[in-house]
């Protein structure tokens, strides 16, 4: 409190209470907060820390979120720990980095590879990782969590915003509408990025809602280069990862519908509520006609061939009306499911020997089944090439118990023509020819 009893240079006594009538003491109440004597703590993670995710991609990034700031020199590779089947994994089976989001920080982990399918794994932060006050972390972080039944046949990169397409701004698209523009941006950033992944280097997309606007829509179109020319088809899953921000605002994919150039031809994903802090892969079955949500074009991807026409955003109620996500790896893939035993049970005996046999339908369109037999176990790797001698799928690739193993291939992607497919496994390769005819 400052008395009234103050005066100026001209005598004039102090106006406490600012209304225009001196005389008045001048009071200013105010709390302190708590002092911060913890260390961090886990705020959220994907996957869940309850053990609730049991299809986590192998090839998703790990989140893990503290509840502030820490200390990055305090996090080392000793702090980390990833075990599968109880069974510690060294070192450099993966990646990590931090980084720093709305005053938290987020820990990325990715397999430097992938993950195992189907298979349990743990990670475990171990105490010590300091804030930036010096309060360590007095427990440890425990992750279990269970891979997903599926692996990766097939990976084609669009875009990995190293060498990137001619991304526009924003605004530069007639279709956007309700955004603030100075604060509206596409950029690419060498700090943000999957920590798995090499180039390093990501792309952002910074917004900012005009509050005032009767719609909101960003849409950020991809107007040429390289990947602009990348082509698929309603076979493939469409991915990217998204460093959320937590907004809850909304993204989805927008794609051409076929060749027409047509505003009609134009179809999207669903939305997807970005409610998570770190990186998330986020992908669209294009396989699911449930996943088309609706835009310019009539739901269906039905136009043949496909390709990016750009990301979108939007609000919602409740959501942040600015903030900035990042995306690395934008690409489509195919993935199969484990290869089936045929040779299962106490009554089936095992394989004496090592065997690739001729795939069943042959000629085949578009699917076929190749049968193997493994004496015992150990890595193994099966994989399609084309006539030129150029890898078209990895069917398997991984470790197999002994037995008889059917997998399935699907080849509706592929041109008519002469295939090989060769079978790794032990120092052994066995190899086999078979013919698509459409």
């Amino acid at each position: 409190t400052i008395a009234a009893t103050v005066t100026d240079i001209n005598g004039v006594a102090l106006d406490g209470n600012g209304d225009g009538i001196p005389g008045d003491d001048f009071s200013l109440n105010f709390r302190t907060i708590s002092a911060d004597i913890t260390g961090p703590a886990l705020l959220s993670s994907y996957p869940a820390a309850d053990g609730s995710t049991t299809a986590f991609d192998v090839r998703d990034v790990i989140s893990v979120v503290f509840d502030e700031l820490v200390v990055p020199a305090s996090v080392t590779q000793a702090h980390i720990s990833l075990q599968q089947l109880g069974a510690e994994l060294p070192a450099n089976s993966f990646s990590y980095r931090l980084t720093d989001v709305n005053n938290k920080t987020v820990l990325g982990i990715q397999a430097t590879e992938a993950f195992d399918m189907d298979s349990d794994y743990t990670l475990t932060i171990r105490a010590g990782i300091t804030d930036t006050l010096g309060n360590a972390m007095s427990e440890d972080i425990i992750i279990p969590f269970r891979t997903a039944p599926l692996r990766y046949s097939e990976m084609v990169t669009i875009d990995d915003f190293f060498t990137p397409g001619d991304w526009w701004q924003p605004n530069g698209s007639g279709s956007t509408v309700g955004i603030i523009v100075p604060n509206t941006r596409f950029g690419f950033s060498s700090e943000v990025f999957v920590p798995g992944v090499t180039p390093r280097r990501s792309a952002y997309l910074m917004y900012e809602w005009d509050t005032s606007a009767a719609s909101h829509l960003l849409r950020e179109y991809l107007a040429g280069k390289a990947p602009r020319e990348v082509w698929f088809d309603s076979t493939y899953t469409l991915q990217v990862y998204i460093f959320g921000d937590g907004s809850n605002n909304k993204f989805r994919f927008a794609l051409d519908d076929g060749r027409s150039g047509t505003a009609a031809a134009h179809e999207v994903s669903q939305w997807i509520t970005i409610d998570w802090l770190g990186w998330k892969l986020v992908e669209w079955p294009l396989n699911d006609p449930n996943s088309v949500g609706s835009w310019l074009g009539n739901r269906k991807l039905d136009g043949g061939d496909l390709r990016i026409d750009s990301f979108q955003m939007t609000t919602a109620d409740g959501a942040a009306t600015s903030g900035m996500i990042y995306l690395d790896e934008l690409r489509v893939v195919k993935k199969t499911p484990l290869p089936v035993s045929v040779a299962a049970g106490e009554q089936s005996p095992l394989p004496k020997e090592f065997r690739l046999f001729q795939n069943y339908p042959n000629p085949f369109n578009p699917g076929t089944a190749i049968r193997f037999d493994l004496p015992e176990a150990g890595n193994v790797v099966l994989k399609i090439f084309n006539s030129m001698g150029q890898e078209v799928a990895t069917l398997v690739d991984g470790y197999l118990q002994p037995g008889s193993h059917v997998v399935s291939f699907e080849a509706s992607h592929l041109s008519s023509g002469i295939y090989y497919y060769r079978l790794f496994s032990q120092g052994r390769i066995l190899s086999k020819r078979m013919t698509l005819l459409k």
